[in-house]
């Protein structure tokens, strides 16, 4: 079997005519990938030091004691109608004054329910801490992830549409035998049937369809 060379600019070409299949697997996929860079930055790359504090490990083993909240920051997150703050706070601990940040969601409309100056409990653990009875806000990307996995899958099967006849014809044309055949009618037609053999050109918007044997 002879092995012509054939350059991958016909796979592509082949690729392109499956249209839309191809063009919309290849629109999410790039779509699923910069989506999933961008949230990786914004979420993960930028994050706080305390953003990454274990508060499990720190709820469990840490020790209790008090703290002065001395700042409150009102963020531009809303969660579940809930405004997100964070609240910056001094403690002591081993004979030093330790500030800390904790970003909570837990407040009434637009009032938090903390205020400067207030004295809350919290528990600290090899200088982390938390406040006490109040849910930490912790960014999950879950829900990103699976919108962003559905496109990725969606993406996949439309791109396989396209990309698994879009091989076949390569193949054929590397790997097919060569015969002279006899060219019996040429049409250029926006659709056409047949059962016969055919072969299919495109110039510009038209499709030239060669019918022949051999």
């Amino acid at each position: 079997m002879e092995k012509r060379k054939v350059p991958a600019s016909v796979l592509l070409n082949q690729l392109w005519e499956r249209k839309p299949f191809s063009t919309i697997g290849i629109n999410f996929i790039v779509s699923a990938i910069i989506v999933a860079i961008l949230v990786f930055i914004i979420f993960f790359a930028n994050k706080e030091t305390y953003e990454t504090y274990d508060y499990q490990k720190i709820n469990k083993d840490g020790a209790a004691t008090k703290a002065v909240i001395v700042d409150i920051e009102k963020s531009d997150i809303v969660f579940n109608g809930e405004v997100v703050y964070i609240l910056t706070y001094k403690y002591n601990a081993n004979r030093k004054v330790i500030t800390d940040r904790f970003k909570t969601s837990t407040s009434d409309g637009n009032t938090p329910l903390f205020k400067i100056g207030q004295e809350i409990e919290i528990k600290y653990l090899r200088n982390q801490s938390l406040i006490q009875n109040s849910k930490p806000f912790v960014f999950s990307p879950l829900y990103i992830i699976i919108i962003l996995s559905v496109f990725l899958v969606l993406g996949i099967i439309f791109l396989l549409i396209a990309l698994l006849p879009s091989l076949r014809d390569y193949k054929l044309y590397k790997l097919g035998i060569v015969k002279e055949a006899e060219i019996i009618s040429l049409q250029v037609e926006a659709n056409i049937r047949s059962n016969g053999p055919m072969v299919i050109y495109r110039s510009g918007l038209q499709r030239i369809i060669v019918h022949y044997f051999f």
